[in-house]
């Protein structure tokens, strides 16, 4: 439980939840035939980047910690 809230409070769970939750939102509004909003997508588009770059961030910190650097 405690490496739970080690990745709550480096804030992992809450980008994934928060990216899932707006990811659903988009596919939800598409299957609806609904427009989605221009600032909607900014967002979403913002928020997707963040967490795809924050994982390539942690990826690039893992392999230099594994090269001992």
């Amino acid at each position: 439980m405690s490496k739970f809230w080690d990745l709550v409070r480096e804030s992992v769970i809450v980008q994934a939840l928060v990216t899932l939750a707006l990811t659903i939102t988009v596919c939800v509004l598409a299957c609806l035939d609904r427009d989605i909003p221009t600032w909607f997508i900014a967002g979403y588009g913002t928020v997707l980047g963040f967490w795809f770059g924050s994982k390539v961030q942690h990826v690039s910190e893992s392999a230099r910690r594994a090269k001992g650097g």
